[in-house]
């Protein structure tokens, strides 16, 4: 085998290039190559994947890039600069693998306009150990030998072999079959003869077969958002940019053999070896130390700072077990060479405290390692929660340790710019990530580029099951599979060509974006190492994914923006402004029965992790009371485990209902906090440990081998662990029970570290619910500004606890949300002005500035005082539309339609501008007769996305007792594929057809709180039909279906619909149900038993009612105020009981 592929292009050429690495290299196996180059558009973004798939392979991979030369300097962005040429440029060695870095990230930080862009300057700088082929027609050289000018191309061929030298630079021959390329050939063999180059052939590959022509046809229309019926589209002229075979190579080049040949030569040249296997860590040096980095220096000073911690953080009895357990880490981390790692970490964590940045308690098996916790890096206790550190941390197992960081999320760009400034700006950067083709989305694209109707996409969409790819599906969904088989057509194409086309598609890089969290960190210039670009913000991150960059051996750190943090912070500085009470939530007790409860009855809207209905429904049969139960529910709740039933056994094991077996004393200890079930991956290293007597060290590659679920590393620890066990004493069978066990749960078990730091989040978030319930709201509101279904959210959970919502006022509304004292002593929540829709910040900062002065009297003063500046047209439309001026006397519709009426641009300073005002200034909100309009609601629905002060839904409440209907946020608590009869706005119902002419409608059905997407199929589309162009609500029976988090319901018979006209008419509906009634004398209620009762069921909030009976010689009934109205449980009922006595208290 003579010839190489040195011009080709993977699916990095994002929607350009369609090869898929891992089968590119199935395929030049099955071709008989030896070597392949990679050489994609501007970028390396996969060239260590492709390293490395091609050495597994045995294969040898050439690594390049395809990069563009600006005509007139990387520097020059002007409109007329032109369009940049291609050129071809490939690493020799790893010296030319670093200068290759260097330009195409000059290409990207410094050259981008439309392409990343480099020059000659760059080239001359950075051409040592790198070959320069001409490349295609885009190249100098080829263009302008199509042109037929010889001379030129001479002159430009000379111009690179000067650069890169004679023997590194070669002229491409290519023939796919373009009349361009059939004029260039003859001139490109004369100029590489005339300066004594050697020619290439080369195949501008960007597929893998001939056969994937057409669906690489299909990319480019996705890439230029065309149709394949557009007669201007862009496209490759024939089916001949395949990964071709050497007879195909010389069946398109028949003149050419020598320069097949030498395609050999240049891969022969090529030898880039990567120094993978090293780690290449960062050196810490402590700020203001002068003298150089010292292994031993950093050494002491690590153990200094965590012995300083232990003797902080531990009382004297527990010193010694702490002490030893820190020298077992320090020691392993000295042996893996981590110590700097160590410091770099409390570094950027002692800046975030220093400068009041909230950090989280902890994140992943970090939380294990005791030298993390006496250094600030965690706040969770391992001797306290039984966490191991060689689950973290294992000197027979050496890989890069990873210590994620979470931070509040309004702050973790300070963090990141620390260690930016820190570390060197050159020597930090954060991580790409590559957004792929998944099977909803190439359905869409493909179905978009071959001209089908979005609803007949979106149709075909919503059929494949979250997270299956479409082969899964057809093989799965019954109606997929008849549709692809019987021909079907929708818009034209039929299902099998759109599936058909979006398999070949499925999978491929579609875009590239900034990853959530990871930052990388060099021991010098990243580029030595990786290259760089910017993304869409302008910040530099990396070419490579995190894999990528951790397989490289780069110190890569996930810094997560939390936004819980956030809303901990902010309640604490409100708890401390507003009632002057500092709260330390790093030490708040942790064993509160109220917080307990709390989560045990659902009421967990806001609180960390514990919102969806699952979530709610495992800790209702868990029924928590400490920080060890809530770890067990985080780590349970995942789909694996209650596939396994692990859930249930957990919860009957619990609570009595079925029998727990340890196995052998010996492992007792280990599973009684879990019930005899295995949680934790901790779980299976210390059964290890204490029956078979492994090592932690041991036990640890126990843990992870037995995870792969790979037969020849079950069947060889399983042999270990069995004899091991019998040495020990365990009669066998024991033993192979408890491994049967170990197998069964080792897909499934969680990490416990990662558990414990996460339901200390729960318990905090909880905590300040329970203790500051306000201020938390406010904090939770002011984190959701930006996501309207959210904030719809928290306005239901504030009206549920009694806290008024306030509307939006142009003299009270600060920018966030406030906790503001009313008239009457209460305490309710003031609408922000930032959650009003097209308000800017800047025009917000300009009205809060000049009322600061004086308050706004009127709309007509509002209007005098914001002339000019930030506060436009808009600004003025959206704050009457808010109801921001109702509290100066004038409701909105009014003001908004004189508003209207006044020519030229506003604010209008005029005094024309009369006839807006009356009555009085005040405090009205949202007045009634404000909303009893249409326009009213629908403008607010226009400021806040919501209905917030004047919800359509609210006049129909009533009702949903007469039918025994649920609200629509309500569904979310419902199992999938369960049945509901549910009540709701219809909004946006539209009606379609798919499939051969069935009809279907497509509606979003709403309360005021929640809106979903509800599908109305042909058959029982007549029934919902006549309801679409209505006013009013709907009742009707449908399927829940969830998709991942994204909640939608099917249509399955309609029950009636209700007119406004007829809600005003309704009644409330009788419903029978259980009342809580508290006897007591005059004296309790006159005294300080009626005091404990009602600071008793302050920690129990909620929508149920409650009554008092006591007689002072007739028999009264007192309705408690919802003020005090509470979710009723069984820890409720007992304290009660305690206080008044078991026959004081009746639930009946």
């Amino acid at each position: 085998m003579s010839f190489v592929h040195l011009h080709l292009h993977t699916e990095y050429s994002l929607l350009d290039g369609m090869s898929k690495i891992g089968l590119l290299v199935t395929r030049l196996k099955e071709m008989g190559q030896t070597a392949c180059a990679i050489t994609d558009h501007g970028n390396m973004y996969g060239v260590l994947d492709f390293y490395m798939k091609m050495k597994d392979a045995g294969l040898k991979p050439v690594i390049g890039s395809e990069v563009y030369i600006a005509p007139n300097g990387r520097l020059n962005k002007d409109k007329d600069v032109g369009f940049p040429n291609h050129l071809i440029l490939l690493a020799k060695d790893f010296k030319g693998y670093q200068n290759l870095s260097h330009i195409v990230s000059i290409g990207y930080l410094e050259g981008f306009y439309y392409k990343p862009r480099v020059d000659y300057e760059i080239l001359k700088k950075y051409h040592e150990g790198i070959i320069a082929l001409s490349a295609c027609l885009k190249g100098e050289v080829a263009e302008t030998a199509a042109k037929g000018d010889e001379e030129k191309a001479l002159t430009i061929a000379r111009r690179y072999q000067d650069i890169f030298g004679k023997e590194n630079y070669f002229i491409e021959l290519q023939n796919h079959g373009i009349e361009e390329e059939l004029r260039a050939l003859p001139i490109l063999r004369s100029v590489a003869k005339r300066i004594g180059a050697k020619t290439v052939a080369t195949c501008d590959s960007h597929y893998l077969r001939k056969d994937d022509y057409a669906a690489h046809e299909v990319l480019l229309c996705v890439q230029t958002l065309q149709k394949m019926t557009d007669k201007d589209r862009m496209s490759f002229n024939g089916p001949y940019y395949h990964v071709m075979t050497e007879d195909e190579m010389r069946e398109r080049l028949p003149e050419d053999e020598e320069a097949i040949q030498n395609t050999q030569l240049v891969a022969d040249m090529c030898n880039v070896e990567m120094p993978l296997g090293a780690y290449h860590l960062p050196r810490y040096i402590e700020e203001g130390q002068t003298t150089p980095w010292d292994a031993e220096v950093n050494r002491q000073l690590l153990e200094k700072m965590t012995m300083d911690g232990i003797q902080r953080l531990y009382p004297p009895e527990q010193l010694k077990e702490a002490t030893a357990r820190a020298r077992m880490e320090l020691e392993t981390i000295e042996k893996c060479g981590f110590v700097d790692y160590f410091l770099i970490v409390q570094d950027f964590t002692r800046f975030a405290r220093r400068k009041g940045i909230a950090v989280g308690p902890g994140r992943g098996s970090a939380a294990g390692a005791i030298v993390a916790y006496a250094t600030g890096i965690t706040e969770v206790e391992p001797l306290r929660y039984n966490l191991l550190f060689e689950r973290f941390l294992n000197a027979s197992r050496i890989s890069m340790p990873d210590i994620d960081m979470d931070f509040e999320d309004a702050r973790r760009g300070e963090v990141i710019q620390y260690v930016r400034e820190r570390y060197g700006e050159s020597s930090v950067a954060q991580v790409a990530t590559f957004g792929r083709m998944e099977a909803k989305q190439a359905v869409r694209d493909v179905g978009r580029a071959l001209g089908m109707l979005p609803k007949d996409t979106d149709l075909i969409s919503k059929l494949i099951p979250f997270g299956t790819g479409l082969e899964d599906s057809l093989d799965t969904v019954d109606q997929l599979k008849t549709m692809y088989g019987d021909g079907t057509k929708l818009s034209g194409t039929t299902v099998k060509e759109l599936f058909d086309t979006a398999m070949k598609l499925e999978g491929v890089n579609r875009n590239f974006s900034t990853h959530a969290a990871g930052v990388v960190i060099a021991d010098t210039e990243l580029t030595n190492y990786l290259p760089l670009q910017r993304d869409k913000d302008g910040n530099i991150i990396t070419q490579w994914d995190h894999n990528l960059v951790e397989a490289f051996g780069l110190l890569k750190m996930d810094f997560l923006g939390l936004s819980y943090l956030g809303v901990i912070q902010n309640t604490v500085k409100m708890v401390k402004d507003q009632l002057d009470v500092t709260v330390d939530i790093s030490h708040v007790d942790t064993e509160e029965p109220a917080v307990y409860n709390l989560i045990s009855s659902g009421d967990t809207v806001g609180v960390f992790q514990m919102e969806s209905g699952g979530m709610k429904g495992v800790a209702a049969g868990v029924r928590p009371s400490s920080i060890e139960d809530l770890t067990a529910i985080i780590s349970l709740y995942r789909p694996g485990t209650i596939k396994a039933g692990g859930i249930q056994k957990y919860i009957d094991r619990k609570n009595g209902k079925e029998k727990v077996n340890y196995y052998h004393p010996s492992i007792e200890g280990v599973l009684k906090p879990t019930y005899g079930i295995i949680v934790y991956q901790e779980q299976i290293m210390q059964i290890a440990n204490r029956m078979a007597g492994f090592t932690m060290q041991e036990a640890d590659i126990l843990r992870k081998g037995v995870s792969k679920k790979k037969a020849d590393i079950l069947a060889k620890q399983r042999t270990i662990f069995v004899e091991k066990s019998i040495e020990k004493g365990v009669p066998k069978k024991t033993a192979e029970d408890v491994f049967a066990l170990i197998d069964f749960f080792a897909g499934y078990g969680f990490n416990k570290s990662h558990g414990v730091a996460y339901a200390i989040m729960v318990y905090r978030t909880a905590w300040l619910k329970v203790h500051y319930l306000i201020q938390y709201l406010t904090a939770l509101m002011n984190s959701g500004l930006d996501a309207e279904d959210r904030l719809k959210e928290l306005v239901a959970e504030c009206r549920s606890k009694n806290i008024s919502i306030l509307p939006p006022d142009i003299n009270k509304s600060d920018k966030l949300f406030t906790v503001e004292t009313q008239a009457d002593g209460s305490q309710g929540i003031r609408f922000g002005l930032l959650a009003i829709k097209n308000l800017g910040s800047k025009a917000i900062d300009e009205i809060m500035e000049e009322r600061s002065n004086r308050a706004y009297s009127t709309f007509k003063d509002f209007q005098r005082r914001s002339s000019g500046g930030k506060v436009n047209r808009k600004s003025v439309e959206c704050l009457i539309k808010a109801g921001a001026f109702e509290s100066l006397g004038e409701d909105r519709v009014t003001v908004l339609r004189e508003f209207s009426n006044q020519n030229g641009k506003a604010p209008v300073a005029d005094d024309s501008a009369t006839g807006l005002f009356g009555g009085s200034v005040g405090e009205p909100g949202a007045s009634a007769s404000s909303c009893d309009t249409a326009g009213a609601a629908a403008m607010e629905k226009e400021a806040f996305g919501f209905f917030c002060f004047c919800s359509p839904f609210q006049q129909y409440e009533l009702l949903l007792a007469k039918y025994k209907a649920k609200r629509v946020s309500e569904c979310a608590d419902c199992d999938d594929g369960s049945t509901v009869t549910v009540m709701g706005l219809l909004t946006s119902a539209k009606t379609a057809k798919s499939k051969a002419g069935h009809a279907y409608g497509k509606c979003m059905l709403e309360d005021d709180s929640r809106k979903v997407e509800l599908m109305v199929f042909e058959y029982v589309l007549g029934q919902f039909q006549p309801c679409f162009d209505r006013e009013g609500a709907i009742v009707l029976e449908a399927n829940v279906r969830m998709d991942g988090d994204e909640l939608s319901l099917t249509a399955k018979k309609f029950i009636d619909f209700v007119t406004p006209e007829q809600a005003k008419g309704s009644k409330p509906v009788a419903v029978p149900r259980r009342v809580l009634k508290l006897t007591m004398t005059e004296q309790q209620v006159n005294g300080e038993i009626l005091k404990d009762v009602l600071l008793l069921t302050h920690h129990y909030p909620g929508k149920e009612h409650w009554r008092i009976l006591y007689r002072n010689g007739t028999e009264h009934c007192l309705e408690v105020g919802n003020k005090y109205w509470v979710t009723i449980t069984p820890a409720l009922l007992k304290g009660l009981a305690e206080i008044l006595g078991p026959s004081g208290v009746d639930y009946s």
